[in-house]
Order: structure tokens, then sequence, then C-alpha cells
């Protein structure tokens, strides 16, 4: 047979009771060795916050603050990464913006619009396309006979590829996209 519980009323009276007479000990053994009172015990004994039906005392949130901060935490992380992806497409582009100007000299611009338009605006010298085109010029396989395949990821050597193809710049011809 279970002993039944008596309900939160009377056992916060029996708490406060046993506490009392606690305080009352202590204060007579205070008394009889010349310690000083104990006002402030008697003062937390009465501020005693109550206890609600499930158990927690009322100021606690529980979970809630460290369920904000990581919340807030991942905020900020996505936050710091756009920053930082936004960066790295500013220097992709001035990185190809160099290799690509210093190949192409004057035709620079146009060239740069082509750029642009393979790389789908990334400027990132791993774009590859869907029938094996390499790079930010996506030069097409069909050219890897003359070429190093393996040296298209690297800017410059990409933009020399596509100065050849593109006969110094004015013939854009083998590109979908065009200036």
């Amino acid at each position: 047979m279970t002993e039944q519980r008596p309900p939160d009323d009377e056992r916060l009276e029996a708490h406060r009771q046993a506490a009392q007479k606690r305080l009352e000990l202590v204060r007579e053994a205070n008394e009889q060795h010349g310690r000083p009172k104990l006002g402030g015990l008697r003062r937390a004994v009465r501020a005693r916050p109550e206890r609600r039906v499930y158990g927690r005392p009322p100021g606690d949130l529980g979970r809630k603050p460290a369920i904000a901060l990581l919340v807030l935490f991942v905020v900020v992380l996505v936050a710091l990464l756009v920053l930082v992806e936004k960066a790295d497409g500013a220097s992709r582009e001035a990185r190809a913006r160099v290799a690509v100007c210093s190949v192409f000299g004057p035709r620079c611009s146009t060239a740069m619009r082509v750029v642009r338009c393979e790389t789908g605006g990334t400027f990132s010298r791993w774009a590859r396309g869907d029938a094996g085109e390499r790079g930010i010029f996506q030069i097409h396989p069909v050219h890897f006979g003359w070429l190093d395949e393996r040296r298209l990821y690297e800017l410059r050597y990409n933009a020399i590829a596509a100065y050849r193809l593109s006969r110094g710049g004015r013939d854009w011809s083998h590109w979908t996209c065009q200036p």
C-alpha cells in the first residue's frame, strides 16, 4: 500500500514549522554561548517562495534562457557566414578581374561580362558546367586537346585559354554568354 502525500499547502506548512523549530534551537544555543542573534535566518524562512503544482519555483525559467541563447548563437553564426560569403565573393571577383585584365588588357570589361555570366556571378575558379566546362570562362572539353585540363582551374591559365579562343577578345562565338 502506498503512502499518500499531504497536499502542497500542508507540506509547506510542516516545512515552515520545522524550520521555525530549528531557528528557535539555534537562537537558544546562541544565547547560551553569547553569540549574536540570527535575524536574517527568520526572514529567509518567511520569504521562501511557494512551489507551483508541478514543482518548479515561480522565478525558475527552466530551459528557456538556454534555448534563447542557442537561437541567438545560430542567428549570429548565420549572419557571420553571410558576411564572410559576401566578402569572399567580392575577393573572388577581384582576383578574377586581376587575372582577366592582365591577359585581355583594354578588352577586360567585355571579358568580365562573359565571366560574370558563365560563372553565374560567383566568379569561382572551380566552376564546372554540365558538359564538363571548367574555370571562370567555362572552357569546353572539345578544346582540352591543346590545353592542360588540370590547369584550367587556375585563373590566369583559364584567361589565357579564353584569350586564344576568342582571338584576343574579338570573337565570343564559342561561349553561350555573349558580351
